[in-house]
């Protein structure tokens, strides 16, 4: 017996519960969310299948607008198959298809109809008042379960985005269309995932974006190899690691993050290695640390290069042995964890200076990545400040600001973007173009701030002494005993 199959669009939630309420008709239908892009392409793979295992297609809410020519020959030959197509959408339908399709239903504002769901609810008389509050997203009031069932379709839909997870957004409505009342493990762990992660996505269309994401796509599930992820600030080498860690098979296992710049240099270690009672003065306790709460998942170092030599030697016999002590302990703890590490420092240089170790370099830099920084892919500024805007429930930003958005560097990438974003939602600026001159003339008064040092070692003396002569208030003894030399060639570097 042959199936059914309802294709819904992408990235609407209304267009979640108008599917929900299509499998409420047909129980046993497959469902698959579904780009205006993609359809084409889907449907013309279908009618070139002998056996196509479809008796009726639904298409809910996806625009056919796209390759016309295309969208009619492979419907022409559907309808040969016997397979019956029923659209029904928000828009109108082309007019160059109404001949070709079985049935269609278009929204009606006549008929007092005011979504995607409401118009396949009528369609096939089901109720759906249930569903009410999530497809017309009235934020401020989901609550029990309609806020769980709202951030299911979100999480489901963020998996689909950032890895391809299509079975994860066909369950998730099935789950809604039957009104279940327990979620599973995986949806749970789903929801976790996107409160915490939710806004990190990796949006952009441009090559060097499609590049990155079929490098984490390719070594993210080989969870023994180590990667180093380099990137100017901003560019987002935490979200990558995150995605590496998610389609990983670690993901149901920790991931921990672990700045190396923002501990504290005397309990660096502790942080790192743990501790146990005792071991000094503040030990009241056993501690664990990084490395012991990432077992058996990901430990992300950020900002490698901030180690200090000795702290660089520690983490190389870990990586090299696998075990390591908690401070103030004789007893060895072994374990087993996948490093991702990060910098935007050059460490080959840092190595010629003696700063970083050649030996823990070629341990972490097994897979290196690299993130383009943001004035390197500035076409990419509409899909990322448009989703940055429509997650503030701000709708889409019209054309005209994210025009004016692409005239700028972004020296800070996109941390700097969203900023500026969020800046503009919190003044309700409208105007982008003198936000933005704002904005510059900030970046330019800090960058007119930093002193360019001498690069000539006697100027640059020269330099520290009238520095240091300017703070000990011009006393020669002083100055000379801080620069440890004589005050007859202090004299000299004055003059």
């Amino acid at each position: 017996m042959k199936k059914i199959k309802i294709l819904t669009a992408w990235g609407w939630v209304d267009c979640s519960c108008a599917a929900a309420i299509a499998l409420r008709k047909f129980k046993s239908a497959d469902i698959s969310g579904m780009s205006q892009r993609k359809l084409p392409i889907h449907l013309t793979e279908l009618s070139k299948n002998p056996k196509c295992p479809y008796s009726k297609i639904i298409i809910l809410g996806i625009g056919m607008n796209t390759a016309p020519k295309m969208l009619i020959t492979a419907i022409d030959k559907l309808k040969e198959r016997k397979v019956e197509l029923i659209w029904i959408s928000a828009y109108n339908i082309p007019y160059t298809l109404k001949n070709h399709l079985t049935d269609y239903a278009e929204h009606d504002t006549k008929k007092g109809y005011v979504s995607i769901t409401e118009v396949v609810a009528k369609y096939f008389d089901l109720p759906y008042k249930d569903l009410e509050k999530l497809y017309t997203l009235e934020k401020k009031d989901l609550t029990g379960k309609s806020l769980e069932q709202y951030l299911l379709i979100q999480s489901a839909q963020h998996r689909y985005r950032c890895f391809q997870d299509y079975e994860s957004f066909a369950e998730a409505v099935r789950t809604i269309a039957e009104t279940r009342v327990k979620l599973t493990d995986d949806q749970k762990r789903m929801i976790e995932f996107y409160k915490k992660y939710g806004n990190r996505e990796l949006k952009g269309k441009s090559q060097v974006m499609m590049d990155l994401h079929a490098t984490i796509q390719k070594i993210g599930k080989k969870d023994t190899a180590r990667v180093l992820i380099y990137g100017e600030t901003g560019t987002g080498k935490e979200t990558v690691a995150i995605h590496l860690h998610d389609r990983s098979p670690r993901k149901d296992k920790p991931m921990i993050t672990f700045n190396c710049a923002s501990s504290n240099k005397d309990l660096l270690e502790s942080h790192l290695f743990g501790h146990v009672k005792g071991a000094f003065t503040g030990a009241i306790t056993d501690r664990k640390g990084a490395f012991e709460e990432a077992d058996g998942g990901t430990l992300f170092l950020d900002e490698i290069a901030e180690l200090p030599l000795g702290t660089q030697a520690n983490i190389l016999r870990v990586l090299q042995e696998g075990r390591f002590n908690r401070i103030g302990s004789i007893e060895e703890i072994t374990i087993d964890v996948r490093i991702i590490a990060a910098t935007n420092k050059d460490l080959p240089q840092m190595i010629r200076e003696g700063k970083f170790r050649e030996d823990l370099f070629y341990r972490l830099n097994v897979v290196p990545i690299h993130i383009p920084p943001l004035r390197d892919h500035l076409d990419d500024i509409t899909k990322i400040a448009d989703n940055i805007w429509f997650n503030k429930g701000l709708g889409h930003l019209n054309p005209k600001n994210i025009k004016i958005l692409k005239t700028y560097n972004w020296p800070g990438n996109v941390r700097e973007l969203g900023n500026f974003l969020e800046r503009a939602a919190v003044l309700e600026e409208n105007d982008f173009v003198k936000l933005l001159n704002m904005h510059r003339k900030e970046i330019e008064s800090m960058k007119a701030t930093e002193q360019v040092l001498p690069e000539n070692m006697d100027e640059l003396i020269r330099y520290q002494a009238n520095k240091l002569y300017e703070k000990y208030g011009q006393n020669k003894v002083k100055t000379a005993k801080a620069m440890g030399i004589s005050r007859i060639t202090l004299r000299k570097y004055l003059e």
